[in-house]
């Protein structure tokens, strides 16, 4: 079924707003891509559903691949058919079957120059855990995409414990704290005072923090 998928794009990107909460952010556009796969009456099956069969049969990196091409496509037609179109900023989360497979950047690098998107509008989301356990193919994932001007967030920082130490000799453009710490924001006041600090260390390291899971005007 998920060959299939692939094969007859049977698969089904959204769009989640990433929301600014200053009007002199320097992105004022930012949404994350979110997946799902088509099945029968129109339901949508969410990646939980179906990433493991992916992970098993070493489908992820060809997921990865469908879902990059085809957010540079929908963006290059919506441009072609209107040309005063604002071009937002497009987050996809990258696999840690594709990070490490070293084709697979150098066949994002070669999208983008085919189909002659600007790829400052592309951001790639790298999981902490990967960041960690994989550092050396974040490093080469990261030298031949950034360099294009691609950007790039550290996904779900602080999932196990907040440490910047695997952040040395990489520069991140976004930091996305780990949902488990906003969750709780106003009822542990101990998870408060640790996002001051990783917007505060984030910000002294030039990068944006995007917050996950947020419920509430007050968190």
């Amino acid at each position: 079924q998920l060959v299939r998928a692939l094969q007859e794009d049977q698969l089904t990107l959204f769009a989640q707003k990433i929301q600014p909460l200053s009007a002199t952010e320097p992105y004022p556009r930012c949404f994350e891509v979110l997946l799902r796969l088509q099945e029968e009456e129109q339901h949508m099956l969410p990646p939980g559903g179906f990433f493991p069969v992916a992970e098993r049969y070493n489908l992820m990196g060809e997921i990865d691949r469908w879902v990059v091409r085809n957010v540079i496509k929908w963006c290059m037609e919506m441009q072609r058919s209107d040309p005063a179109w604002y071009m937002p900023l497009y987050s996809v989360n990258i696999a840690t079957a594709s990070l490490c497979e070293p084709q697979f950047a150098s066949d994002v690098r070669d999208e983008l120059q085919r189909s002659k998107f600007p790829p400052a509008n592309l951001c790639f989301e790298l999981a902490e855990p990967d960041v960690i356990s994989h550092h050396a193919a974040v490093r080469a994932f990261m030298d031949t995409l950034r360099p294009l001007g691609c950007r790039v967030t550290l996904d779900a920082f602080g999932s196990s414990r907040v440490s910047f130490a695997p952040l040395k000799g990489l520069t991140f453009d976004f930091l996305k704290i780990d949902g488990v710490i906003i969750q709780n924001i106003l009822s542990e006041p101990a998870n408060l005072s640790k996002i001051r600090a990783i917007a505060s260390a984030s910000h002294k390291m030039n990068m944006h923090t995007i917050a996950e899971f947020v419920e509430s005007d007050d968190a």
